[in-house]
């Protein structure tokens, strides 16, 4: 099985960027998102993530992309 890739950040050096993925093996329409891990124990507080989940940090442009690729 293979992931997709639905959209990526297009002017990041290296290739290795804040990227949204499709997989097989998700339900349909739940995307991963790669991002950097926000570790601010402020920012974390604020946020009341719950156990098992995790808070990354992602350009709203590739939230956009993202959104225009899965209505296409």
């Amino acid at each position: 099985m293979v992931a997709r890739v639905i959209a990526h950040t297009a002017d990041c050096p290296g290739g290795n960027c804040p990227t949204t993925y499709g997989h097989p093996r998700l339900p349909t329409g739940i995307s991963v998102v790669q991002g950097y891990r926000v570790t601010d124990p402020v920012i974390l507080a604020d946020l009341n993530i719950p156990e098992g989940e995790d808070v990354v940090a992602v350009p709203d442009l590739l939230l956009v992309d993202h959104a225009r690729e899965v209505q296409a």
